[in-house]
Formats: C-alpha cells, structure tokens, sequence
C-alpha cells in the first residue's frame, strides 16, 4: 500500500510535497483510523478532490 506519486517536486518552503492520487483503500484506511487527513497544495493551484466510501461520494475543490 502507498500513495502513487505522478511527480515529487518542491516548494518554495522547501518541504517535500507530491501530486498524484491515493488508491482506494489507503485513502479509507487513513479516514477510518485518523477521522482526518492533511492535503497540501501551492496557494495559487487548482485542487479537486473525491473520496469514496460506502454509497456515499464527497467532491471538494
């Protein structure tokens, strides 16, 4: 299990950032043992995000 990456890149802060997606069952491992999760992206980009679980869909960007 992991995160596939698409491309790792940097910031202007210097930490360690990635763009790509979570599998499926990452994203629902980590939802269901934190309730919570962080996602980090440049101020000025564009960012859509869907989560799966159950019958349920949330879409945030």
């Amino acid at each position: 299990m992991g995160a596939n990456h698409s491309n790792i890149k940097e910031d202007h802060t210097k930490f360690p950032f990635w763009c790509g997606y979570f599998p499926d069952a990452d994203a629902l491992e980590l939802l269901k043992n934190k309730n919570e999760f962080m996602l980090r992206c440049l101020e000025n980009d564009s960012l859509s995000l869907t989560l799966y679980g159950g019958p349920e869909k949330v879409v945030l960007q």
